[in-house]
């Protein structure tokens, strides 16, 4: 399936649909030990030798790697080498309950691939950027099948219209990696950090959308912006298409919600923020890539669009 999500998946969401339309919808978001079992992460990983069966029907047995296995179906995870540490689908709620403290509101949570790829997103306290509400989300996102880190990722979520607002900042980083290492478990350390980033990255923020407020873009500047954006192939159906993405472009701009930062570069970054986001998906297999983009990084448009106000 392309949203990778099998029958051997499940995942909630609260409040509203999840990206790809599946899941459970609960009506407000749970508490740590509800949110395990909502999202049927509450399994564990184990680990066991490698072994096979050679050409002459012996058994044999390799210590230097291990296979994954789901303790409640059986099934096969990946196979990791000896020291790969299991980072457990309840340490991924006990991580975020640390970092964010009693009373953490869970939005979703679930599995991918069968459960070789599990994510945790947390809502944080609401801050207001530019008079603006955001809602930071801190994504927390792991693999039992040694082709991913753990990574933990900071999110803004702008209420009025649920775009992302990255804006591929320089000075502060939204996303930290751990290997699945022995001292992966060391929560204190790790969560020290991660909140030092996350507010560093937030202040960052803060301060990048002051200077984008300020910042005038003038009707010549507009068209020369938007048409790097968005280039002319030289066909007449591509040019066609061209102006069809410009006119959907020029729709965010000039929405109601927008009318504070019309002639801005906050503004013109938002459109584009806007337009990525609610880009209508033709082709399913991409649907998954798209939902990373615009909610885990930056997309494409997004961050070159950052380059037009570079400082």
């Amino acid at each position: 399936m392309s949203h990778k999500i099998t029958s051997s998946d499940s995942l909630f969401v609260s409040r509203r649909p999840a990206w790809h339309g599946l899941g459970t919808t609960i009506g407000n978001a749970p508490t740590s030990s509800d949110a395990l079992r909502i999202s049927g992460l509450d399994w564990r990983v184990v680990q066991a030798p490698v072994q096979w069966m050679d050409e002459v029907g012996s058994i044999r047995v390799d210590d230097s790697y291990k296979v994954n296995y789901r303790e409640d179906n059986g099934a096969l995870l990946g196979v990791v080498s000896k020291d790969y540490t299991v980072v457990q689908n309840n340490e991924a709620f006990s991580f975020t309950d640390y970092l964010l403290g009693e009373g953490v509101q869970y939005e979703t949570a679930g599995s991918l691939k069968g459960g070789r790829a599990t994510w945790v997103l947390a809502k944080m306290p609401e801050q207001r950027i530019l008079q603006d509400a955001y809602s930071p989300f801190l994504l927390f996102m792991n693999g039992h099948d040694g082709t991913r880190a753990v990574t933990v990722c900071m999110t803004p979520v702008r209420v009025a219209c649920w775009n992302t607002v990255n804006l591929a900042l320089r000075s502060a980083k939204q996303k930290w990696s751990f290997k699945h290492t022995a001292n992966v478990h060391s929560r204190l350390t790790m969560a020290k950090q991660t909140m030092g980033l996350a507010h560093s990255y937030m202040q960052a923020l803060a301060e990048r959308s002051e200077q984008l407020a300020t910042t005038k873009v003038s009707s010549t500047e507009f068209k020369t912006y938007t048409d790097a954006l968005f280039p002319k192939t030289g066909t007449s159906v591509g040019d066609n298409r061209t102006l069809m993405n410009i006119e959907k472009s020029l729709n965010c701009y000039w929405s109601p919600d927008l009318a504070n930062f019309t002639g801005t570069a906050y503004g013109f970054m938002m459109a584009v923020a806007d337009y990525v986001s609610h880009k209508p998906i033709k082709n399913e297999r991409f649907r998954e890539s798209h939902f990373v983009n615009t909610v885990a990084r930056p997309a494409d448009l997004l961050t070159q669009s950052a380059t037009f106000f570079a400082v």
